[in-house]
């Protein structure tokens, strides 16, 4: 399908299929880059990896005794990063989905672990911890390539181009910085007019315009460039988890009571809310394809 669709063909969309692999929480997902692959993370404990053309489980692999978090993909189809679920060991855990095993251990944060983000242009990575750090890593090396302090918790994202990332605060502030001269400080800083919030997630549009940031019940969408406020996008339940569509003109979100909304972001009109087959159980991740109108 095109990564093109008009509001009226999105007000359409529906659930199709329905995957019932894992016997608790689906925690995080992630698309490949060229759309052909989803890698689901659960608080069973597992990973699924499903083959987006054949809608049909690749395979499944097992991280016992660390659980899985925030899954990611890394620059190619065969290797994820993840964070633990385990309250005792924080550290980031590289992994082989052909081989079934670990990589490399990137251990530094010393709590939870609340965003991963992976670079485009290279071997760069980074994570933000509650612990008050976001951390920058090569996949090649595990020693940290980089450190920022933070009061409290933050959340953290790179560009698409890989050549920059964005800080989000729990103080309201972003802090944009080239990731070549991160040292120097941020090259730019706003705040968003809203409430408070320690934000769960910040997010970059497929053309870096825009950002999009969750934090308390709802999202903000923002001009990347000038930090100005262009939407606040709520639900009839608070929203979990969010996602640009690949043209940046619309937005998928999770909520809490099992709805997932599709909103156009030119009028902040929801299109449609699509609601779960399961009975009950909130949504904790939604991902857009980012080469076609798939979700």
């Amino acid at each position: 399908m095109s990564a093109q669709a008009d509001p009226y063909t999105v007000a359409t969309f529906r659930l199709v299929k329905n995957f019932d692999d894992n016997f608790d929480n689906v925690n995080s997902l992630d698309i490949s880059t060229d759309g052909s692959i989803v890698v689901s993370g659960a608080d069973d404990e597992s990973l699924h990896v499903y083959n987006v053309a054949s809608g049909k489980l690749q395979n499944t692999v097992m991280s016992r005794k660390y659980g899985v978090d925030l899954v990611r993909f890394a620059n190619v189809n065969t290797k994820v990063i993840c964070a633990s679920k385990n309250p005792w060991d924080q550290s980031l855990r590289y992994l082989s989905l052909e081989a079934n095993s670990y990589i490399r251990y990137f251990p530094g944060h010393r709590d939870r672990v609340v965003s991963l983000s992976v670079s485009t242009s290279d071997e760069a990575f980074m994570s933000s911890s509650i612990d008050g750090t976001v951390r920058l890593w090569d996949f090649r090396s595990a020693s940290g390539q980089g450190l920022l302090r933070r009061k409290g918790s933050a959340v953290a994202s790179f560009d698409p181009a890989g050549l920059c990332f964005a800080i989000g605060s729990s103080t309201n502030l972003i802090s944009m910085y080239d990731k070549r001269k991160y040292t120097a400080g941020p090259f730019t800083t706003f705040e968003v007019d809203a409430n408070p919030f320690e934000w769960k997630s910040i997010e970059f549009s497929f053309d870096g315009k825009y950002l999009l940031l969750l934090g308390g019940d709802c999202c903000y969408l923002l001009d990347a460039f000038s930090g100005r406020l262009l939407q606040e996008l709520r639900g009839a339940s608070p929203l979990l988890t969010v996602s640009f569509s690949p043209d940046a003109q619309y937005v998928v979100g999770g909520c809490v009571d099992g709805t997932v909304l599709l909103w156009d972001l030119g009028t902040g009109r929801l299109l449609t809310s699509i609601q779960s087959r399961r009975s009950s159980g909130s949504i904790y991740a939604v991902k857009w394809n980012p080469v076609s109108f798939v979700l």
